[in-house]
């Protein structure tokens, strides 16, 4: 359902041997809290990592999936759109937005 990093959105970084830089610790704990279904926590998270890197396509599409899960809709969309906007090939967020309006229309 969601893209994995393969890279981050500030280049470098990693341990010296021009790799990806290594993924944050709280975007890890994030990731965790989403598949435990803890989404308060998991906002918290992903706020602190999207604080860090606002271009964090992974980051966002994270947050309105956790947003959408509270039922904060109108955040969760902004936080698809946002997502898009850095990534626009991202599938996880065209997945959701479509999924979402085809629910809306039906």
């Amino acid at each position: 359902m969601f893209e994995h990093p393969r890279s981050w959105s500030r280049g470098g970084g990693g341990g010296g041997d021009g790799g990806p830089p290594p993924v944050p610790r709280e975007y890890r704990q994030a990731v965790k809290a989403v598949k435990a279904e803890d989404y308060t926590k998991a906002i918290g998270l992903l706020q602190t990592v999207i604080d860090k890197d606002p271009k964090n396509a992974n980051a966002w599409n994270y947050m309105g999936y956790s947003l959408r899960h509270l039922k904060q809709y109108d955040d969760a969309l902004a936080a698809y759109q946002k997502a898009l906007k850095i990534k626009p090939k991202h599938r996880g967020p065209w997945s959701t937005l479509v999924n979402f309006t085809l629910r809306l229309v039906s």
